[in-house]
């Protein structure tokens, strides 16, 4: 954990994801919300990580959570956070893998500066429903730069998307 926390903190180009699961059975041992406030102060201005994998941590409860959501108001480079397994309440779960799609399907806006350097995008596993689909749609009308969409494990998306 102090190895991620110094990572973050130095904004290392080469870490992007900080992966600290909890298998089961060490569910004592790992982390808490304590844990991830100090993770969250660390990843602040952070411009290089962008998954978070903190599953089965039953220690990070809903406080947790909401450090996320308040990490995720001033640092836009993360776009995935696992918290399966853990104590955060599947609403909290559900609306902060909302935001980030919101986010990630954000990328193909038009208005976005960054638009010609976006080349993929991987939407898989992000409980994508059909309405986002409309709004993907949208963003690939004129889009000439993404080469790469995808869009498996993405079990509600039916017929009618």
């Amino acid at each position: 954990f102090a190895l991620c926390l110094e990572l973050a903190r130095g904004n290392d180009p080469d870490f992007k994801e900080v992966s600290l699961p909890c298998d089961t059975g060490q569910e004592t041992t790992g982390l808490k919300d304590d844990d991830i406030d100090r993770l969250c102060e660390a990843l602040e201005d952070n411009l290089y990580v962008k998954s978070l994998v903190l599953w089965g941590n039953q220690r990070i409860t809903a406080k947790g959570g909401a450090a996320l959501f308040k990490l995720l108001k001033t640092n836009r480079t993360i776009e995935r956070v696992n918290l399966d397994l853990t104590e955060v309440p599947e609403e909290d779960r559900v609306r902060l893998g909302r935001e980030l799609l919101a986010r990630r399907i954000g990328t193909l806006d038009p208005a976005n500066p960054e638009l010609e350097h976006v080349t993929s995008l991987d939407l898989s596993r992000s409980d994508v429903l059909n309405m986002d689909l409309e709004k993907i749609s949208a963003g690939l009308k004129d889009n000439v730069s993404l080469t790469s969409l995808s869009l498996w494990g993405n079990p509600a998306i039916t017929q009618e998307g």
